[in-house]
C-alpha cells in the first residue's frame, strides 16, 4: 500500500485524537482514501475505504455439454453460448493501527483488518435454449467441476466468484508516517 497524507501539523502529538490527517492511496485492493489520527506518541490509527471496479469489454464463447435435469442419463447435449461483460470488483473498509518503535521515526509495524467483498462476475446466455428445452422435453443443465448451472427459461444466467473472505486480517511493515511531520507526507507498507 502506498499513500500520500495531508495533515494538520506534526506527528509529535501526545494526546489521543490530537492530530488528524487525510490521504489518498493505491494498493492491491485499488485506490482509496484514509483518515488517520494519533493514539499516543508511538501509535497511530488509520481507517479508510478502498474501491476498484472494472468491466471488461469482451465476449467469450462457451460450448458446454448439457444434460436433462429430470433425467441425468440423457447427457452430452451440445450447447453453445456466450459470456459477456465480465466484472471485477474490490470494495473494502479497513482499520489499521501503526506502531512506531522510535517516536517520530519512519519505520512502523501495522496490524488491523480489511472488511468487504472481492468478486468476479459475469452475465451469460445459452443460444436457442427454449428450443433445446422443448426438443429434450425439459430444462437442460450443465456443469463444470462440481458446479451445476440451470439457466433461466430464456437461457440467461449470471455467475459470481467470491475472492477471499469478507473479513481479512492485516499485518505489515512500513516506511513513512501516517501522520506526517510536515503538512504532506508519504507512507509505504
Amino acid at each position: 500500500v502506498c499513500c500520500f497524507v495531508f495533515g494538520t501539523g506534526n506527528a509529535q502529538a501526545q494526546a489521543p485524537f490530537e492530530k488528524l490527517a487525510v490521504g489518498v492511496e493505491a494498493g492491491t485492493y485499488g485506490p482509496g482514501i484514509i483518515v488517520a489520527t494519533t493514539l499516543s506518541p508511538n501509535f497511530q490509527l488509520r481507517a479508510g475505504i478502498d474501491y476498484f471496479g472494472y468491466t471488461f469489454n469482451a465476449n467469450f464463447d462457451i460450448n458446454p455439454d448439457g444434460f436433462l435435469e429430470s433425467n441425468p442419463a440423457v447427457k452430452d447435449i451440445p450447447l453453445t453460448g456466450s459470456i459477456s461483460d465480465p466484472k471485477l470488483k474490490f470494495a473494502n473498509f479497513k482499520a489499521i493501527v501503526d506502531y512506531y518503535p522510535v517516536k517520530n521515526g519512519i519505520f512502523s509495524v501495522s496490524a488491523g483488518f480489511y472488511a468487504g467483498s472481492s468478486a468476479f462476475s459475469v452475465s451469460a446466455k445459452i443460444d436457442d435454449y427454449q428450443r433445446i428445452t422443448n426438443e429434450y422435453g425439459g430444462p437442460v443443465v450443465f456443469g463444470y467441476e462440481d458446479v451445476f448451472v440451470k439457466p433461466n427459461p430464456d437461457g440467461s444466467f449470471d455467475g459470481k466468484l467470491k475472492l477471499g473472505n469478507a473479513f481479512k486480517p492485516y499485518f505489515g511493515f512500513g516506511l513513512g508516517r501516517t501522520i506526517a511531520n510536515n503538512r504532506v507526507g508519504f507512507k509505504f507498507d
